[in-house]
């Protein structure tokens, strides 16, 4: 999902839900690595930019460093299976790569991530789909978006055993 303001004032307003964090955004991942028992809860770990190889990327910092950024990713395993899983995410910040570094860093890195992840050892691409987007339009009502998963990424939780969990996903675009 993805989505823009045809003015500028309807850019700004948009701009004003995220800055504001009432833009609700939902995101599908498949993860592998060491699954938490737990089939719901949050990551709230710090995040700071660093450039490795003239290219940015995200690490988690450690108390107090300069420049580390709060961030907070509440997650729900929608299915699991053989080591894997179909991940729900919603972050509540948005910081770069946030998803990404949060799964990563409690040992369930996204299939296909060659930043944080085993890359395409795992997957063709980053299994990472921005599903479900929901805020207030810029003419103040409340509006929900959602994109349809695409067929490689249905056909991965398919082959890994994930389908069931992708049933309500399922859907055409709004």
């Amino acid at each position: 999902v993805v989505i823009a303001g045809k003015t500028q004032p309807a850019a700004a307003r948009l701009s004003e839900e995220f800055a504001t964090r009432r833009a609700k955004k939902t995101y599908l991942a498949i993860a592998g690595g060491t699954l938490p028992e737990s089939d719901e809860g949050e990551i709230r770990a710090a995040l700071v930019k660093v450039e490795e190889a003239g290219r940015p990327r995200m690490l988690v910092a450690k108390p107090g460093r300069a420049g580390a950024m709060e961030s907070s990713t509440a997650w729900k395993v929608l299915a699991r299976a053989n080591g894997y899983a179909l991940i729900e995410a919603n972050p509540a910040t948005g910081r770069m790569h946030q998803i990404r570094v949060h799964l990563a860093h409690v040992g369930m890195p996204i299939l296909g991530d060659r930043l944080y992840g085993t890359g395409t050892d795992s997957a063709s691409r980053l299994m990472l789909h921005a599903a479900r987007l929901e805020l207030r339009h810029p003419e103040g009502k409340p509006v929900t978006f959602r994109a349809p998963v695409p067929e490689d990424f249905t056909g991965l939780a398919a082959t890994l055993g994930l389908a069931d969990g992708l049933a309500p996903w399922l859907i055409a675009a709004d």
